[in-house]
């Protein structure tokens, strides 16, 4: 479901589309999870990039198509050109993980949290509300008037909903996953006027004097 589908009364809502592991399933229940003494099926979803326990990707996928994979994402969702982008990876807790894509041109950057291995349909439903929270504001970094009201209000009510799943009777996440989860959501409503990147060397201002010629080299009066 689309952020324009989050902002349409309930009934009007479309479908979500749900991915269900049903591998080495010969008959009904076999795939499913005891849960508190009582057999529960439950959605998945695996999201496009998938991440070993030892940090690396799938046969066949080097970083490069991981980095070129978000950034188009990123920029689709946001619809607007990222121009060139470098990709740093940061940290990774469970199955989730975060990136900085530091738009050059922009002289900007934007920190994204992402999936990395299967997570239960309802996660994934928070986390293309934070996606879209966070596309929203890439559209807004590089004006000189920025304005995140709307985006920081998904991003509010992605943080109720992972909230809820902590007494869900399924378990979604462990206590570091829902703590790293928890933690770039809360950071992502403070993320507003984003510092510029450095390019080049700096120089200080604080204490120091500058004289700006007239451009003709006219005479004061």
């Amino acid at each position: 479901m689309g952020f324009l589908d989050w902002l349409k009364p309930k009934k009007e809502r479309g479908t979500a589309v749900t991915v269900y592991n049903l591998e080495d399933r010969a008959q009904p229940g076999d795939g499913d999870v005891m849960v508190n003494g009582k057999r529960r099926e439950v959605a998945l979803f695996r999201p496009p990039v998938v991440l070993g326990q030892d940090g690396g990707t799938l046969p066949g996928v080097d970083r490069q198509l991981v980095a070129t994979y978000l950034v188009a994402t990123t920029g689709m969702l946001a619809e607007v050109d990222l121009g060139p982008v470098r990709v740093d990876w940061r940290g990774r807790v469970g199955r989730f993980a975060t990136a900085s894509i530091n738009m050059e041109s922009w002289g900007q950057s934007l920190t994204v949290l992402m999936p990395v291995h299967v997570i239960s349909h309802e996660l994934e439903t928070i986390m293309e509300m934070y996606r879209n929270a966070l596309c929203l504001k890439a559209r807004q970094i590089h004006r000189g008037h920025q304005d995140y009201r709307q985006a920081n209000q998904v991003l509010r009510r992605a943080a109720k909903q992972l909230e809820k799943l902590r007494d869900a009777d399924a378990p979604h996440f462990t206590d570091a996953e829902y703590l790293f989860v928890a933690a770039n959501i809360a950071q992502g409503q403070v993320m507003n006027a984003l510092v510029p990147l450095p390019v080049g060397d700096g120089e200080p201002i604080i204490g120091e004097s500058a004289k700006v010629e007239p451009v003709d080299d006219r005479l004061v009066a």
